[in-house]
């Protein structure tokens, strides 16, 4: 459908589709039937939008504030945009009973090493973490670590390798890394861009036919950053 309009599939993501006509930028990652321009322009944004709005019945949320669970700043004249999950992990410590825990100030105990050693061994102690939720809790920490969270990546990537059976040991590293969370609620991975400023915008879409975008549909270079 996007290919129609000029728009092609990465190689790495096919959900994700580029448009370049000289140095005009435009990049769409779709998600269901939701979809965020972040382009060189604000008036590209305005024109593709008005484009699909012919051929589609499209609702037009203006620029991005908040998208799949991630809060979206954006500051065009200083190049940046920040992305947090700040609420993301207020609702993570609610759903694991660790939201009045005590912080720390890292996601994983100093000299910490863990093992398949630590997996339970006995039938008590399969008992003990048979109704311990770690699989649900690795999961929502995985998501939070490669959306906006690098700095939990490495942890989050050792806990993973333990899902299949977790012992008390795993599930304590857990516990930490949420305590380390309690801490860091407010942590913001940014974005900084040098040649050019990506104006986001969120449209949710239903179907769209367009003929193909025409090469001159825009001639609004990027402003300078």
């Amino acid at each position: 459908m996007v290919e129609e309009l000029g728009f092609r599939a990465i190689y790495s993501a096919g959900s994700i589709f580029v448009y370049r006509n000289g140095n005009d930028l435009v990049l769409l990652p779709f998600h269901v039937d939701d979809g965020t321009f972040a382009s060189s322009s604000h008036e590209l944004n305005k024109t593709l939008v008005a484009r699909l709005a012919q051929f589609s019945k499209l609702c037009d949320l203006g620029p991005t504030e908040f998208l799949l669970g991630i809060a979206v700043k954006q500051d065009l004249v200083a190049g940046t945009v920040e992305l947090s999950q700040r609420q993301y992990v207020i609702e993570i410590l609610d759903r694991f009973a660790m939201s009045s825990c005590a912080s720390v100030t890292m996601p994983m105990a100093p000299g910490l090493r863990l093992s398949r050693a630590d997996s339970p061994q006995t039938g008590e102690e399969r008992a003990t973490m048979a109704d311990v939720p770690y699989g649900n809790a690795v999961g929502a920490l995985l998501y939070l670590a490669t959306s906006t969270r690098p700095d939990i990546l490495f942890t989050v990537a050792t806990l993973c390798r333990f899902i299949a059976n977790p012992g008390v040991k795993h599930w304590n590293a857990v516990k930490h890394l949420l305590c380390y969370l309690q801490g860091t609620k407010d942590v913001r991975l940014e974005y900084r861009v040098l040649k050019f400023v990506l104006c986001l915008w969120l449209i949710s879409m239903v179907t769209v036919c367009c003929p193909p975008l025409s090469p001159d549909l825009v001639s609004q270079s990027p402003p300078s950053s």
